[in-house]
């Protein structure tokens, strides 16, 4: 007989079969083996989430503090030099750090329990001193109950080669998930997930399964009015299987001699969707583990914002926790044995993942102006400065309270000059400076609307270039934003803003020049003269400043676009994305060209008042009054400040040539962006 050429026997009609069985669904027993086989070596999703987790958690920073005996000490940074930070580094001959704690996170994301044995001397000065640190493998170790007073008897370890090993309490460190049905020890996360990770398992195996048979689901050959003889049954199903089974005979048709039927004992591939439903499985699994499923290779969800979000959620719901709950356990079991006072912590700010979260918590503290400075700075994870941060800074400038400048007293004519030497005493250096401050805060709040403003704006209208192409190829960063139209474009919308403000530093420049403090508030006194040729150079600052703010943008267009050619983006998918980016970086831009605008015109417009003041012809460099002023600015305060110099020469600061503080058009970026410096005028010093 040959294979589909059953003819009909005239002496009986029936129906053989030939049929592939169902397969009855088992589950995988809670055996802590048997779940990290099943589990780690066998699950893809497991392996790579724990994989992550553990990995990530296993790069994080380790400092150590000494913490003050009250609020009005220092917190003392130990260094990597000290004893127990070395035992970090080499906990034992066979690991260090890296590996040591990314096998502690494997332990306790799969098994729910970690155990570090520690080893050192019995007696002498060092006893019970940790020397050295032994992870032990959580499926061998064995909790024996003691009495009520001593719950913990011992740690029994039993490994293979040997006789177990018996630990005291006191020298182990168990660290556990919740489990609310056990006393003794944590809940796995590989337990909760078993099913899943079963299902997963099984939809592998179903798909080798149908590889191997042509990619076909447990069915039958249904055989109708033909009777087997003999090994007949048997040989057909050999020369099916060898003919039609298997991906090398993938896409081969039979040919039907005879009433031969194949039925289906399941549903098609197409209605299972099988695809789908081992996406579904992946997504569970990794929502145990808190790990965004596009982190492990899920394409579906994988864009360039979403990916950023991923990695951030990935620290805070995931590395984080793990993180606090490891250093909770170490601060109470292993630091004690190495002096008073002594705290272990991760260094959060070495997180690049959330850098954008720290740079929008700063801003937020930056302008709680009803918080002390040593509020702001414990919020931020800082030292408390002592009794001197416990002021209140006000409201409107920013100013103590009790050292507020007043209002300066108004002359029936012109103002007369001040004394000689009158703004060189450190007294009046540092009113000087807060005034400064004051003004600095007033005109970044009026610019910081318009720069978010013209950057909204500027995004539209990156939105409608994009809006006529169809593809990624067409998309020319360069013609999508033209940066000198977005220039010009700046100027129109803030030229008004500058303006004003140049005009009002100048002003202040003149006030100071008779010994007065310049009030933002009052009346213009019309003493500067804005120039044509001051008019012109405005303009160009103006312009250069609309320039460097669009390339920045368009320096990010680049960045995407590379992201979308890499990853292979529809121009769709790229428009989202830009879209998405460029609105969240937009208030944090603003900022950061309010403060930079806002510095640059103020110390130049005070440049230009001391030009225009009878009574100065040199001035004097003042460093601001903040922990974080530059050393090259705090020695360009020291060498200037008995020696000022002529209004017409430049300052040397860090061997680059400044008219005045934040002076771009001549210093770099890191002598000129946050500088908060300024200048004072020597009054009078020409005369004699």
């Amino acid at each position: 007989m040959r294979l589909f050429n059953l003819r009909k026997k005239a002496v009986r009609t029936y129906s053989s079969v030939t049929e592939s069985g169902l397969p009855q669904a088992t589950w995988t027993g809670i055996d802590p083996s048997l779940l990290s086989k099943a589990g780690y070596q066998k699950c893809m999703a497991v392996y790579a989430c724990v994989n992550l987790v553990s990995q990530t958690a296993s790069q994080l920073d380790w400092i150590l503090q000494k913490r003050p005996r009250d609020s009005r000490g220092q917190i003392e940074e130990m260094g990597q030099d000290h004893e127990l930070m070395k035992l970090l580094a080499r906990p034992n001959p066979k690991q260090g750090k890296v590996a040591f704690f990314e096998n502690m996170s494997g332990f306790i994301l799969l098994a729910g329990n970690s155990y570090i044995h520690k080893a050192g001397p019995d007696t002498g000065a060092n006893r019970g001193k940790a020397r050295e640190l032994r992870l032990l493998f959580p499926s061998l170790v064995e909790i024996v109950p003691g009495t009520r007073e001593n719950p913990i008897k011992e740690y029994k370890y039993n490994i293979s080669y040997s006789k177990p090993d018996h630990y005291r309490p006191e020298d182990v460190l168990h660290t556990k998930l919740f489990h609310p049905n056990d006393e003794w020890y944590g809940l796995s996360p590989l337990e909760v997930a078993a099913r899943g990770i079963d299902v997963s398992n099984m939809i592998e195996e179903w798909n080798m399964r149908l590889l191997k048979n042509d990619c076909r689901l447990p069915g039958m050959w249904k055989v109708t009015g033909y009777n087997f003889e003999g090994t007949e049954k048997k040989d057909f199903e050999i020369e099916l299987a060898e003919k039609f089974h298997g991906y090398k005979n993938a896409g081969r048709s039979p040919v039907i001699e005879g009433d031969v039927e194949w039925k289906d004992l399941a549903v098609s591939p197409k209605d299972m969707d099988w695809l789908s439903l081992d996406k579904t499985t992946i997504r569970k699994i990794c929502s145990i583990y808190n790990v965004a499923p596009e982190l492990i290779g899920d394409a579906d969800n994988k864009t360039y914002s979403n990916y950023q979000e991923a990695r951030k959620a990935l620290y805070m719901e995931a590395i984080i926790p793990l993180a606090n709950l490891v250093r909770d356990e170490l601060n109470y079991w292993l630091v004690p044995q190495f002096g008073e006072r002594l705290y272990l912590d991760y260094d959060r700010d070495k997180i690049d993942a959330l850098k954008e979260n720290r740079e929008t918590l700063f801003s937020y503290v930056k302008m709680a102006d009803w918080l002390s400075d040593n509020e702001k700075r414990e919020l931020t994870g800082y030292d408390n400065i002592g009794p001197e941060g416990d002021v209140i800074w006000k409201p409107i400038n920013l100013i103590s309270a009790s050292t507020a400048p007043k209002e300066p007293k108004k002359s029936a004519g012109l103002l007369t000059k001040a004394n000689k030497g009158h703004w060189n005493t450190p007294e009046r250096k540092r009113a000087l400076w807060d005034n400064f401050m004051l003004l600095l805060r007033a005109k970044e709040k009026a610019i910081e609307p318009l720069a978010e403003s013209f950057l909204k704006e500027q995004t539209k209208r990156v939105s409608d270039a994009l809006s006529g192409l169809s593809s990624l190829a067409q998309v020319k960063p360069d013609k999508v934003l033209k940066v000198k139209d977005e220039a010009s474009k700046y100027h129109e919308k803030t030229r008004g803003w500058y303006a004003d403000a140049f005009i009002t530093a100048g002003e202040s420049g003149m006030v100071i020049s008779k010994g007065e403090l310049y009030v933002l508030e009052s009346k213009a006194l019309n003493l500067f003269d804005l120039t044509p040729e001051l008019e012109a150079q405005l303009k160009a600052l103006i312009f250069d400043s609309g320039i460097k703010i669009s390339e920045t943008t368009l320096e990010k267009i680049y960045a995407m676009l590379k992201m979308a050619e890499l990853e292979d983006w529809t121009i769709k998918e790229f428009t989202k994305n830009l879209l998405e980016k460029l609105p969240e970086l937009t208030p944090v831009r603003a900022k950061t060209i309010a403060d930079t605008e806002t510095h640059t015109v103020e110390n130049w417009g005070t440049n230009e008042g001391y030009k225009q003041s009878e009574f100065i012809k040199r001035r004097g460099w003042l460093s601001a009054f903040l922990a974080t002023t530059r050393a090259a600015h705090a020695a360009a305060d020291a060498k200037y400040s008995d020696n000022p110099i002529p209004l017409d020469q430049p300052f040397n600061v860090g061997g680059e040539k400044l008219m005045y503080p934040g002076d771009r058009t001549n210093g770099s970026a890191g002598n000129t962006v946050n500088c908060k410096c300024s200048t004072y005028p020597d009054v009078g010093g020409d005369e004699e």
